[in-house]
């Protein structure tokens, strides 16, 4: 995951740097200008011998402040061009960026949203200069909470992230129709993985509510996925997201196409579908080669382990106490 890099090199504060002699003006409780010994200048408001109000701050690395000071710190509202050409506008808070502001790299991107001790903390949203676009929660610079990332090839994704990668639950929507739903981990979708500790021949299912059996299955070595198990579909069923996904990973190409033809799927519907070759089918530590599988132009439809793929396995026993499957040599 990107992530946007602050060159927040504030420099002191201007109590901090070593005092010169007031130049001109009244620098005890009027408007004055004070030049320091490193040849920083401020231009602006005192108090009581100190910058407070509005004023100006060139430093001599270059950058320059205008905004609200408060005792020789900057405080409240202000503009920050950075000696690096970055440029700060919105609030300070003793020195810091914290609160509303908008930060715009040399590089082009930008960040508007949330400060917090010269941080992106809080909500807010990164607009990165090769087009994708971050916009959600963040924590210490990284997207972290729920957010959404627009990619520049019109993809999306809407869910969890933690420091920056994609974590937890979420969807990921294609530019040319399709989704994928799961969960993921460290930017990798891993939905229906199964971290418990099981004997290693048993197979992990998964009862949802309405009582229905799902296994997870990696396909092609690359794409993890709950399928239902079906002993009532003839063959293994796939979703357009799914075989979408598998294109784009290039683990299925124009020869794996079989033929297409009338599908009938568990509940008697007969489906118009294309059929392709999977490689290998993984269900734990059993892999299953050369699997025929089915795919429905419906989005609305499920993804089914058929008979074709459970055949293959061999003798199976189903504890229902555990929801495990166990392959019986």
């Amino acid at each position: 995951m990107k992530k946007i890099t602050t060159i927040l090199l504030i420099c002191l504060g201007v109590t901090e740097a070593a005092k010169s002699q007031c130049i001109s003006g009244d620098c005890q409780n009027g408007n004055g200008v004070y030049l320091y010994q490193d040849k920083s200048r401020y231009e602006g408001e005192f108090k009581n011998g100190d910058p407070t109000g509005k004023g100006k701050i060139f430093y001599a690395s270059g950058a320059i402040f205008e905004g609200s000071v408060s005792a020789g710190l900057k405080n409240g509202f202000g503009k920050y061009r950075f000696s690096s050409n970055d440029y700060y506008e919105g609030n300070f808070k003793n020195d810091k960026l914290d609160g509303q502001g908008k930060y715009v790299t040399a590089g082009g991107d930008i960040y508007e949203g949330q400060f917090k001790n010269d941080k992106l903390n809080g909500k807010g949203t990164i607009t990165f200069n090769d087009g994708d676009k971050y916009s959600g929660n963040l924590l210490e610079d990284q997207p972290d909470g729920i957010g959404i990332f627009y990619y520049s090839t019109g993809d999306r994704f809407e869910g969890t992230f933690t420091s920056g990668k994609k974590n937890g639950s979420g969807i990921l929507y294609y530019s040319k129709g399709g989704t994928l739903k799961g969960i993921w981990v460290d930017n990798v979708y891993v939905s229906g993985s199964n971290k418990s500790k099981l004997d290693p021949s048993s197979i992990q299912l998964n009862k949802s509510l309405s009582g229905i059996y799902e296994v997870p299955i990696l396909i092609n070595g690359v794409l993890k996925i709950d399928m239902i198990f079906d002993t009532g579909a003839a063959e293994v069923y796939l979703t357009p997201d799914v075989i979408l996904t598998l294109i784009r990973t290039k683990t299925i190409t124009e020869d794996d196409i079989l033929d297409g033809k009338n599908f009938v799927d568990a509940n008697g519907n007969v489906n118009k579908s294309l059929r392709f070759n999977l490689k290998e089918i993984k269900l734990g530590n059993y892999s299953i080669e050369n699997v025929p599988c089915a795919v429905s132009q419906s989005l609305e439809s499920l993804s089914l382990l058929g008979l074709s793929a459970i055949k293959k396995l061999g003798k199976i026993e189903i504890n229902f106490k555990d929801n495990t499957l166990k392959v019986v040599k």
